[in-house]
């Protein structure tokens, strides 16, 4: 199997076997599918764990820039809401 364009070391966690035909035969796999981020959803709601709103902001816009779609948010200021 080689390398393709799926896989570029260091960037993606996807396996080269999702993409081969032999293991893929007989599977009716989706042409695409949505990713929902719950990072700041649910890892801010977690005893130790503090982000101040630049930085959920900065990490929102991370996740937007390589393409998810819907990022959920936990907020307890009103400012967040904002």
């Amino acid at each position: 199997m080689t390398q393709g364009t799926h896989f570029r070391e260091g960037m993606w966690a996807v396996s080269p076997y999702n993409h081969d035909a032999a293991v893929n035969v007989g599977k009716h796999m989706p042409k695409k599918v949505q990713i929902t981020d719950l990072t700041l959803r649910e890892g801010r709601q977690v005893d130790g764990v503090s982000l101040t709103l630049n930085q959920a902001v900065e990490f929102a816009r991370r996740i937007d820039a390589i393409g998810i779609q819907t990022i959920e948010i936990h907020h307890d200021d009103p400012e967040e809401i904002r």
